[in-house]
């Protein structure tokens, strides 16, 4: 089964956007936005092991993801196209344009939200993936309110969220760990760089961080909101992602 899903096929878009889930997420956060988006085909990132998904096995390791997304995406794009990726799917979503452009493929804007860029150190002492289970949930609760508390309250969803949620993370920190560094080798396209203002984890300055990985255009766009603004400004920023795309 293909890692990529398209809601609402548009044989006749002028661009393709690409859009990569947060740690423990799927395509439902993204799956209406076609309707606010017109002339654009939704390209949804499904990881295995969540959703429709939910009995294959997750993919655990930073290079297999990067390599399954980047053959995928070559089956599918057609036209002009542009990357989102919200929270640790910004940090694949530039793995991805990474990918993309070795291999003479390159997109039209990287959108990267709340999210750090991977310019930094992380030593193996700081990996949240590493912590135990009480810890590791404290964490992700304080400061990115990121378990619903349907699920946190529930023993059994637990048992099925933490190890998705902790291998998605583990994910992000395997790129920043092997590949991020002041070394870290900018990108070709423009990036738009979100965030929102009410975000007690990912402040403006941490979203600026991505300007020197990219040897284009570099854009900050802040929105009213916590680390899941794009659930809570989703028509300014979808009004915002139109924009740009076609400016």
């Amino acid at each position: 089964m293909s890692i990529i899903t398209i809601p609402k096929p548009n044989p006749d878009a002028k661009l393709q956007l690409f859009c990569i889930p947060f740690a423990g997420g799927g395509t439902k956060t993204f799956f209406n936005w076609y309707k606010h988006l017109p002339d654009i085909e939704l390209c949804l990132i499904a990881y295995p092991g969540r959703e429709y998904r939910i009995t294959e096995l997750p993919i655990t390791d930073i290079d297999v993801l990067l390599n399954t997304l980047l053959d995928e995406c070559k089956k599918v794009i057609r036209t002009e196209f542009a990357i989102f990726g919200h929270s640790m799917g910004s940090i694949v979503s530039y793995g991805l344009a990474q990918h993309l452009e070795k291999a003479n493929i390159f997109p039209k804007l990287l959108f990267v939200s709340a999210a750090a860029a991977p310019a930094r150190v992380l030593e193996e002492k700081n990996m949240l993936s590493l912590l135990p289970d009480d810890q590791f949930i404290k964490i992700l609760v304080e400061r990115y309110d990121s378990i619903p508390d349907i699920v946190l309250h529930d023993s059994d969803l637990m048992k099925l969220f933490l190890p998705m949620l902790r291998n998605d993370i583990s994910i992000e920190e395997q790129y920043v760990k092997k590949y991020g560094g002041q070394d870290i080798i900018p990108i070709s396209c423009d990036i738009v760089a979100c965030g929102g203002i009410d975000d007690i984890a990912i402040k403006e300055h941490h979203i600026i961080t991505w300007k020197n990985l990219t040897k284009g255009i570099f854009s900050k766009k802040m929105f009213p909101g916590t680390h899941f603004y794009l659930n809570e400004s989703t028509s300014l920023l979808l009004e915002e992602i139109y924009q740009m795309c076609f400016s």
